[in-house]
């Protein structure tokens, strides 16, 4: 039996006798390997040059702003393919707006200046159809808790429903504003002073559900 097997794994075909059963193997060639071999595709030789090859490649836009390459035909002597194509079908040379490019100024008497704050969640704004107007949700906003901050402001704001304007102010990576929600008629419908734990060493927030009567984008 043992010999039998080990002709069947030569490459010759070989009757194998198991229990009354006749079985008979043919296998296939064998499979040869190279090292490091692509089987397939339009690379290089091997993986590593491959890789080597994609990490050496010049990029064609900067990936964070989505900006053409402006040292591309520098580089490697050939123009930019995307400059070269009509800007409404190419997506990638548009500006995008990334999250953390903004700042928002509340009332003064509240004492939250624009880096103390941590985020702020926009209101959703839906049409009623039946009265013809435009409803919008509480904007969410939360703000580092300073040891000089004013708590007490707040909860007046609260308790008298002080109404007021705020507005954030969208900015490009240079600085420059790219556009400006103003916030008219507002007032604080909640106020969470966060909590206290002895097992945590982060810096405690405050988040505020604020009402708002109009939005104006400019």
């Amino acid at each position: 039996m043992k010999k039998k097997l080990k002709e069947s794994l030569s490459g010759s075909t070989t009757e194998i006798n198991f229990l009354g059963t006749k079985t008979y193997l043919n296998p296939s060639p064998p499979i040869k390997f190279e090292k490091n071999k692509v089987i397939d595709g339009d690379f290089s030789s091997s993986i590593d040059d491959y890789l080597e090859k994609k990490k050496n490649e010049i990029p064609l836009y900067d990936p964070q702003t989505g900006e053409p390459n402006p040292y591309y035909e520098e580089l490697t002597g050939k123009k930019n393919p995307l400059l070269t194509t009509p800007k409404t079908l190419n997506p990638n040379i548009r500006e995008l707006r990334f999250k953390n490019r903004f700042l928002v100024y509340l009332p003064k008497e509240l004492g939250i200046e624009p880096w103390d704050i941590k985020s702020i969640k926009k209101p959703i704004t839906t049409f009623n159809p039946f009265t013809k107007e435009i409803n919008y949700s509480d904007v969410k906003l939360s703000f580092n808790d300073f040891i000089t901050n004013n708590n007490n402001n707040l909860l007046t704001y609260l308790k008298n429903q002080v109404k007021f304007s705020f507005k954030i102010e969208e900015v490009d990576p240079t600085g420059a504003v790219i556009e400006t929600t103003d916030f008219d008629g507002c007032f604080i419908n909640q106020i969470d002073f966060g909590f206290f734990d002895y097992k945590s060493s982060e810096i405690n927030q405050i988040m505020l559900d604020i009402n708002i009567n109009n939005i104006t984008i400019r």
